[in-house]
């Protein structure tokens, strides 16, 4: 009977053992399971964090590729710049030599209404002059025609005498 207890004894271990083996086996089919999912999360997680990386790439090329058009674009900006200053400051120039082209035209056009003047002054001058002239040579000639003891071919003013050769 010891021996039938030491039987069923060992036989009740077996079956706690059978228990135990059968609730192991389930743990390590779960947690092969588990790993099984897990392997085939991380394998998804390496080909999405792949994706990301490769998306990332993508980004960055064209952020770089921005860059470069932004720095070039950048750089006609200022080149543009530099010529609309240029052009602004030869603009100034021409204002400046226009302005001063106007002054002098507008001085030259003062003098010359100023000689035009002059002119017309001189000119009437010279008509009152000629008319002078002529009424004096007009009241000689009758005086020379007139006048007592004088020929007509006598070119020789009155009160004018010829020094006496003899």
């Amino acid at each position: 009977m010891a021996q039938n207890t030491a039987l069923a004894q060992s036989l009740g271990e077996i079956g706690a053992l059978k228990v135990l083996i059968a609730t192991t086996v389930g743990e390590r089919d779960e947690a092969l399971a588990a790993l099984a999912a897990g392997r085939e999360a991380l394998a998804s997680s390496h080909a999405s964090l792949a994706e990301t990386e490769r998306f990332i790439g993508l980004l960055q090329a064209t952020l770089a590729e921005r860059d470069g058009a932004l720095a070039e674009m950048s750089k006609r900006a200022e080149e543009l710049a530099a010529a609309l200053e240029t052009v602004q400051a030869e603009l100034s120039k021409r204002d400046d030599a226009l302005s001063h082209a106007e002054a002098a035209l507008s001085n030259q056009s003062a003098a010359a209404e100023a000689l035009q003047a002059e002119n017309a002054a001189l000119r009437s001058a010279l008509a009152a002059c000629r008319e002078v002239g002529r009424a004096a040579l007009a009241a000689m000639r009758i005086d020379l025609a007139t006048g007592p003891g004088h020929r007509l071919d006598d070119t020789r003013l009155p009160g004018c005498w010829r020094p006496f050769r003899g």
